[in-house]
């Protein structure tokens, strides 16, 4: 099951929930197990520096890393054909994190 954050832009929330699915059964597809993902999240956020805002799955040590390197392949591609800007989309994260 998915929660996605209020947003308050749809597209934004539309582009998340896409991440999200395709990254969720591509790691189911691979065998990745949800507690492995969730135990390196949390190391990972455990581990964040202030300031940073690097997704956890951004980093090549994730075992979901090129699951959620497709995912985020396929939400840039969806954006660009909505005519979102990657970089404002991004930084509406960067708000909503902080």
């Amino acid at each position: 099951m998915f929660h996605i954050s209020d947003l308050k832009n749809n597209d934004y929330e539309f582009l998340v929930a896409i991440h999200e699915i395709i990254e969720w059964y591509f790691t189911e597809r691979a065998g990745i197990k949800e507690k492995d993902i969730m135990k390196f999240d949390k190391e990972f956020e455990a581990k964040r520096k202030t300031g940073n805002t690097d997704e956890p799955g951004n980093d090549p040590s994730a075992p979901y890393y090129e699951q959620h390197q497709f995912a985020t392949f396929i939400e840039k591609q969806i954006a660009k054909e909505l005519g979102i800007n990657w970089r404002e989309y991004e930084h509406a994260f960067d708000k909503f994190i902080k």
